[in-house]
């Protein structure tokens, strides 16, 4: 092991529901249902009659927490996906972002080479998994 990882600590961050997210889809969904409605109201009830299966395709889509109960480890340099008994070793972006209210992380899967993203808000894992998770990928930069 390098020096550069010998008093790093490791980390293994369990991906949670959120009821953050499931707020912000709720007023997504609200705010295509009004788009819709209001389109409907402006006299194109064609338009918005043809939107209304995508608006609804789009809004169920995103309701699922795809990466729910995965755990994302790093140790010794090397992150992993862990999910459904599988672990997979990742490739962290220099795209994400760290804000104080979201974490964005991006990955590319080495396995097969395909970008996966989560959003981490701070009802998806525990505060302290959080502030770990923070301090390595400031420290990937």
């Amino acid at each position: 092991m390098s020096a550069r990882y010998s008093t790093s600590p490791s980390l293994h961050l369990v991906i949670g529901n959120s009821n953050t997210y499931r707020c912000i889809h709720a007023v997504l969904c609200l705010l295509a249902l009004a788009s819709l409605y209001r389109l409907w109201q402006r006299g194109y009830p064609v338009s918005a009659s043809l939107l209304v299966p995508a608006a609804s395709v789009c809004c169920w889509r995103l309701a699922a927490q795809p990466w729910v109960g995965a755990a994302l480890s790093w140790r010794a340099g090397q992150w992993l996906l862990q999910c459904e008994a599988m672990s997979r070793p990742i490739t962290i972006h220099p795209r994400h972002t760290c804000a104080p209210w979201v974490i964005y992380l991006a990955w590319s899967d080495s396995i097969d080479g395909r970008h996966r993203s989560v959003f981490l808000f701070p009802d998806s894992a525990p505060r302290s998994q959080l502030r770990h998770l923070r301090v390595r990928l400031a420290l990937e930069r």
